[in-house]
């Protein structure tokens, strides 16, 4: 598990380096600043495994903190934070970036390795809800349940999440990150792939998404589209390759 330590932290938990290195931990990189925090992130490739510890010891700080972890979770939807807090201010709104552990200062080293533990064990629980994606040096890892669509544009893929703001594009091929997705990815189109989760209605050879993106489904895969959204029997989506799916029909 790859640790960043950022803010205060450095100094906080340099007496339990050696500590962290014996049980398996590698930490990284030491910041200070939270914007070198924000370039790290934009810049390099992480494991997979990512957890940020932070210091935060004024409410300047907890609003910089505040700021740059909502971008770093755009860019690594399943990166864990650990707050060590010696300011109270802003704990509201610091609790809204979901941190595994808050830690007084100072910092005991039982109480971390626990918290460390706990990051564990969370990304235990959440393997194969994520999907991480490197395109020209750049890495991000996104929560596959948020994917409603995505669309082809060139030579570049265009994924569009649930929130409405997060279009991501990357410099690759539809069928290539169809392939690294569950089965509830249907591709509807030369151009498009869809999330079956978020599909609203199915009418006449055109899906409605629950965002209200309507997509045109073309001649080739109408057959599969009826059966998944028309046909009341339970089914079980096959993955062929690709560019084809059937749907096996199952008695209810």
């Amino acid at each position: 598990m790859h640790l960043i330590v950022c803010g205060e932290a450095p100094s906080m938990l340099l007496q339990h380096t050696d500590l962290l290195c014996d049980r398996g931990y590698s930490i990284g990189v030491s910041l200070y600043s939270i914007r070198e925090l924000v370039e790290y992130f934009e810049e390099y490739i992480l494991s997979e495994k990512c957890v940020i510890i932070i210091g935060i010891t004024t409410e300047r700080m907890a609003m910089e903190c505040e700021n740059a972890l909502v971008t770093i979770k755009r860019i690594r939807a399943d990166v864990k934070f650990i707050f060590c807090i010696a300011c109270l201010a802003r704990l509201d709104r610091l609790f809204l970036l979901k941190p595994v552990y808050m830690l007084p200062v100072p910092v005991r080293v039982n109480a971390l390795l626990y918290a460390l533990e706990e990051c564990e064990r969370i990304f235990e629980r959440e393997a194969g809800k994520f999907i991480v994606l490197r395109s020209k040096g750049r890495v991000s890892c996104l929560e596959i349940n948020e994917i409603v669509y995505i669309e082809s544009n060139g030579r570049c893929i265009e994924i569009h999440m649930n929130s409405e703001q997060d279009i991501l594009s990357y410099y690759m091929q539809l069928g290539e990150i169809i392939n690294m997705l569950p089965v509830e990815f249907i591709r509807c189109h030369q151009s498009y792939c869809i999330n079956c989760n978020y599909v609203q209605e199915y009418n006449n050879g055109n899906l409605l998404l629950r965002n209200g993106k309507a997509i045109s489904v073309s001649k080739r895969y109408r057959k599969e589209m009826r059966i998944l959204f028309e046909d009341d029997s339970k089914i079980d989506i096959l993955r062929v390759n690709s560019y084809r799916y059937v749907a096996k029909v199952s008695t209810k």
